[in-house]
């Protein structure tokens, strides 16, 4: 089996510093840093003084304002990292495939290698006996030339 496909660390610029998720919809506050929408909109709208979640000093403005550059880095990196996955699986296919047939391969030839020493057993074990033979029919043969001589 293929080794799980080990991702580096999402970007920390791409972390909201409240939720410690990644931001979907990245706004950046009077503070100057991004944030998940919805959770310092939430984190704000509860405070009645508007403070920084990062450094806790007051922002001189509540508006959030929406951080295009920075989700369209977020969304790049998804697509990136999704392509990635996704070749990754077809490669751990692809491997699993080919150990799968080479698998079968090797299984193969190992019958036809116990196959062929089956063989030559037998024919060694046919050779062993031809040659007993010879000599048993020889052996009187020779006797009577040996008598002769």
């Amino acid at each position: 089996k293929v080794r799980p496909m080990q991702f580096p660390p999402i970007p920390a610029c791409f972390v909201c510093p409240i939720s410690r998720q990644l931001m979907l919809d990245p706004v950046t506050a009077a503070d100057g840093a991004s944030y998940e929408r919805d959770v310092v909109a939430r984190l704000l709208s509860g405070s009645r003084v508007a403070a920084s979640p990062v450094t806790g000093l007051p922002l001189s403005s509540a508006t959030l304002n929406p951080n295009a550059a920075l989700k369209a880095a977020i969304d790049a990196y998804q697509e990136l990292r999704d392509a990635v996955e996704i070749q990754w699986m077809e490669v751990e296919a692809s491997m699993s495939q080919y150990t799968s047939q080479s698998n079968h391969k090797i299984e193969h030839d190992e019958r036809k290698a116990k196959d062929l020493r089956r063989q030559i057993q037998t024919f060694n074990e046919d050779g062993a006996m031809n040659s007993a033979r010879r000599r048993h029919i020889s052996g009187p043969a020779d006797a009577e030339e040996a008598c002769e001589a």
